[in-house]
């Protein structure tokens, strides 16, 4: 199952609350005034003003948001749009078509308003020119809020499937690999609601592929699936054949129904792959009258049908632990194996199973000093970081080893703050730890540790007064990442501010906003330097500036334009979605926060 880098969503932003109870009393000549304003402030003012005033909004007002559609400035563009989805289908019969022309606007806030605008107006929008088309097109936009909302508003607007299965069908079909995955995730993320949408594209020979990939996304809310595709699951096509069982294994449980259709493809499939697929799924859907197929299939002469054989039974069978030592040592051998593909299924059975941290530490352990592609090796680290806290007394140990060393201080920074037992070992490192390269990660360790890192920090100040530029990198992110309780710390950072390296300068102001949340004149002085390192050539470091940026709001209103140069043209989608996601909280900090809230709720 594919995740995203994290939950982004533009649906609280847009639905703020702009539809307010309409004023007492509208002065439509006053509103149409200012509209026409030669201030862009007081025309701005005006476009809020009508959205207010929601369905009762005056006819000649809505088309006069509709013409800023079309010659508007890019906030008067999205200003207007998120005004018309607050006054909904009483818009339709003036926006509708400007709102469909500026669903091809350069600025990823226009479309995403847009394609909202017209999800509000629901089936009075559907009947529009090429409504249907632009809002499929959309599907795979590289901004994943403006994939989100043209979902929403194909669903809203509840287009025929006659109409919308082709044009999806082909805009995934030749899509770029970049967009296609997201555009999946993003219509996954609807859930139930899009699940009888996707049973009519089951049926469909050529559409069935990628409502199996969605569906495998979706998972357990996809369980009234399960009759089309077990259906799927006997078509020509062995790719399609893969793809509906393992939509069936996302399932899980509520799938059970097609464990004696899984068995027979299982033990009478010609594909090799497609008996693979079948035996994760019986893993997955937990039914025991699969365990004698399984049991059969782990004895296999395949090496990959029989790994994934034991990792299914190991599910079924979680109280049996001498068949996971059979496992574990099935896995172990395979992570020796000359071939690289059998390395990695190993590595990743080690990873996604709950074999308990006493059997399967050690020979993990064992194979991280062993001849492993790196591959192979980041899986292993998966492995230990899936059972955290549980494998770190052990992983302490290993920081003995010189061999393993450096494997151990990357699987405790990937635990983070549950590896904080680690703390003490790690100090102590940093007075032993002769390679600059592995005393930096430990540095770094530290600093995903968390708080819990405070005691090491008169040691990381005594480090930032000599250390050379790069672990001064490494030692500002640590320092930072210890918040308010690295107080002790602001001295020196504010002198790493005068420094000649930008990047130093912009880290130890990102630490000093870390330690003094709030502070209002340490946020000032520090906006410019972060809009600096916006154009910084690490993906990483635009993403964390732009988010930064985002949450010291309104003194940081400067950084809007080249957040938005972010949003629209950064090569990477991660940094576009950050920076998108900066802009509304600045230009939208009401509804920003409203989406904030929202999503605490849902979690």
């Amino acid at each position: 199952m594919i995740h995203g880098f994290t939950r982004l969503t533009i649906t609280g932003v847009l639905l703020c609350s702009l539809a307010a109870p309409a004023m007492a009393q509208v002065d439509t000549s006053k509103l149409m005034e200012q509209l026409s304003s030669k201030n862009e402030q007081e025309r701005l003012e005006a476009i809020d003003a009508v959205a207010k005033l929601g369905p009762n909004a005056p006819v000649q007002l809505v088309r006069a948001l509709a013409r800023f559609l079309t010659v508007g400035t890019t906030e008067e563009r999205w200003r207007a749009a998120r005004a018309i989805a607050a006054i909904g289908p009483a818009a339709a019969n003036d926006a509708v078509s400007a709102l469909v022309e500026c669903l091809r606007h350069k600025d990823p806030l226009v479309r995403a308003y847009c394609a909202h605008a017209l999800g509000k107006m629901g089936k009075a929008a559907r009947n529009a020119d090429n409504v249907v088309g632009e809002l499929v097109r959309l599907a795979v936009d590289k901004n994943r809020l403006v994939r989100r909302e043209a979902r929403e508003a194909l669903l809203a607007i509840e287009a025929p499937p006659e109409v919308t299965l082709p044009l999806l069908v082909k805009v995934l079909e030749e899509s770029e690999p970049e967009a296609l995955l997201p555009a999946l995730d993003t219509l996954a993320e609807q859930g139930k609601k899009v699940v009888p949408r996707l049973m009519q594209v089951l049926e469909d020979e050529k559409g069935c592929y990628w409502a199996c990939l969605v569906i495998e996304r979706i998972g357990p809310d996809a369980a009234e699936a399960v009759p089309q595709l077990m259906h799927c699951v006997k078509r020509d096509a062995p790719e399609v054949r893969i793809e509906a069982l393992l939509a069936l294994a996302s399932i899980g449980e509520a799938a059970r129904p097609a464990v004696d259709t899984i068995v027979s493809v299982l033990e009478n499939d010609p594909f090799n792959g497609v008996k693979y697929a079948a035996a994760y799924a019986l893993g997955r859907l937990g039914d025991p009258k699969a365990v004698p197929a399984l049991e059969k299939a782990a004895r296999s002469d395949d090496p990959i049908l029989k790994l994934t054989a034991l990792w299914s039974l190991v599910q079924l069978k979680p109280d049996d632990r001498a068949l996971m030592q059979q496992a574990v040592e099935a896995f172990a051998e395979a992570l020796q194996s000359n071939d690289a593909q059998l390395r990695s299924i190993a590595a990743t059975a080690f990873a996604e199973t709950d074999i308990p941290a006493d059997i399967a530490e050690a020979p993990l352990l064992k194979s991280l000093v062993d001849k492993l592609d790196q591959e192979t090796i980041n899986r292993v680290i998966d492995a230990f970081v899936k059972r955290g806290k549980a494998v770190v007394p052990r992983v302490i140990r290993a920081l003995d080893d010189p061999k393993r060393l450096p494997y151990a201080v990357q699987i405790l920074n990937r635990i983070g703050p549950d590896a904080a037992e680690a703390v003490p070992k790690l100090i102590e490192l940093l007075d032993t730890v002769e390679d600059a390269d592995i005393r930096r990660d430990i540095i770094v360790a530290l600093g995903s540790i968390g708080p819990a890192s405070a005691p090491a920090l008169p040691k990381l100040l005594k480090l930032l007064k000599t250390a050379d530029i790069e672990t001064k990198y490494a030692l500002t992110y640590a320092i930072g990442q210890l918040g308010p309780k690295a107080e002790a710390a602001n001295p020196q950072l504010l002198e790493l501010v005068e420094s000649k390296d930008r990047f130093l300068r912009v880290s130890a102001l990102w630490a000093l906003l870390k330690i003094n949340p709030g502070h209002e004149e340490i946020a000032k002085f520090s906006v410019p330097y972060l809009i600096s390192a916006l154009s910084d050539s690490r993906p990483g470091v635009r993403a964390e500036m732009a988010r930064m940026l985002g949450q010291l709001g309104d003194v940081a209103k400067s950084a809007i334009p080249a957040l938005k140069q972010l949003a629209q043209s950064d090569p990477d989608a991660m940094v576009r979605d950050v920076a998108t996601e900066a802009l509304q909280k600045l230009q939208d900090p009401a509804g920003a926060q409203e989406h904030g809230s929202a999503e605490k709720t849902d979690k």
